[in-house]
């Protein structure tokens, strides 16, 4: 029972206290007026990825590397539009559920089946950030599940051509970053969000606060056609304190019947 009980620690401490990133790259200019309208054409494409895909559950792992330590367990998962998500830490040996998280879009839950805790509070973009110290909310986890990309509200887009440095002999690396898609809120001067893009594919993804400062990057790994959808078989969440998970992808499956109340949690029974 060792493995999955760093996991429920972390939950026992929520309920208790209830340019390119390569130095041998840089960002080109824009090329011109035109280059807005692409950008927002490229924002509506990235917004119609996997768009027909409602809902789906799955069966995985996931790798957590914090302050503390390293942490590996067996997770399984239920999402539904729009961004509700249900996941079940699982026991080692065994596979039986210990600790559950959810959100049905409004509340966010969490249960300690080994410490008999539970909590609801609120949803929002940070909810899971006592649990895998990622400022990252089960709505973003959702849509990443699902082959897409969170896009946040933006008033200006703009995208730039990575190209390799004037001073730099090496070949570029095919899987490095083509094109970087820069959005901006209403009335600020800082990004919120910024895409890596190989060709068409989305490579990583980072988000920022109001203030520009970088909140976590998530990217998609080794994507793969189930049920007729690009689903990411490894999708990495990293800050920037050293912090970590993994979530791996081992068995997926698309447009799943699922009950609205699954995704809301009650209090354990007391014996």
């Amino acid at each position: 029972m060792k493995v999955g009980l760093g996991l429920i620690g972390c939950l026992g401490v929520l309920l208790i206290i209830s340019a390119c990133s390569a130095p041998s790259e840089r960002l080109t200019l824009p090329i011109g007026a035109l280059e807005i309208d692409g950008a927002e054409r490229l924002v509506e494409t990235l917004k119609a990825v996997n768009s027909g895909l409602q809902s789906y559950k799955g069966i995985g792992k996931l790798a957590l590397e914090l302050t503390t330590g390293q942490q590996k367990t067996r997770i399984a998962w239920i999402g539904s539009a729009p961004g509700k998500l249900r996941v079940e830490v699982l026991a080692q040996p065994g596979g039986q559920p210990i600790a559950s998280i959810a959100s049905d879009g409004q509340w966010f839950y969490a249960i300690s089946l080994h410490e008999g805790r539970f909590v609801k509070k609120k949803a929002t973009r940070s909810s899971l950030k006592r649990l895998i110290a990622i400022p990252i909310g089960p709505q973003d986890v959702y849509t990443f599940l699902a082959g897409r990309i969170p896009i946040l509200p933006f008033e200006t887009a703009r995208l730039y051509a990575c190209t390799p440095s004037t001073n730099s002999t090496s070949k570029r690396d095919p899987t490095s970053p083509q094109l970087i898609l820069t959005l901006k809120p209403k009335s600020s001067r800082y990004f919120s969000q910024k895409i890596y893009l190989v060709g068409d594919a989305v490579r990583k993804v980072e988000y920022f606060d109001q203030s520009g400062k970088f909140l976590y990057r998530a990217t998609l790994q080794e994507m793969k056609k189930i049920g007729g959808y690009s689903i990411p078989m490894n999708i990495d969440f990293s800050d920037d304190k050293q912090a970590s998970a993994r979530i791996t992808v081992e068995r997926f499956w698309t447009d799943v019947a699922v009950s609205p109340s699954v995704f809301q949690l009650s209090p354990p029974e007391s014996n």
